[in-house]
């Protein structure tokens, strides 16, 4: 996976797309401590509404609004400005054809829940 970086002025961003309010808060919680700066959106038209370009990572739930997250995974991997921005779905669609077709959507990695934070941040 392409490695995130951040200017020395300002941490790395991340987004996290994702429906559930315990996973966002355990994901958001571990990687602020990590240092990074993150923002939830519990829904995809919300974060469609985000600053895009300015996010370091996106971290997208696949099974928001009946399989919105890869539409909105789709968008961001079409759009020039967040096209070289690394994906990272996080899901627990478990199946070889969801995470091969999450892959070739464009997703740098897929991550299935449930996951350890550990696991999360390396990647």
């Amino acid at each position: 996976m392409k490695h995130i970086e951040s200017t020395s002025e300002q941490p790395c961003r991340i987004l996290i797309a994702d429906d559930e309010p315990l996973v966002c808060e355990l994901m958001q919680f571990n990687l602020e401590k990590e240092g990074f700066e993150v923002d939830v959106f519990r829904n995809v038209d919300e974060a469609y509404q985000a600053d895009l370009p300015n996010y370091n990572l996106f971290i997208i739930d696949v099974m928001m609004n009946d399989m919105m997250g890869m539409n909105f995974a789709h968008h961001l991997k079409q759009t020039k400005s967040t096209t070289s921005i690394p994906l990272i779905f996080c899901t627990a669609c478990d199946g070889e054809n969801d995470i091969i077709n999450g892959l070739n959507s464009g997703a740098d990695d897929y991550i299935l829940k449930p996951f350890s934070m550990k696991e999360m941040i390396a990647h």
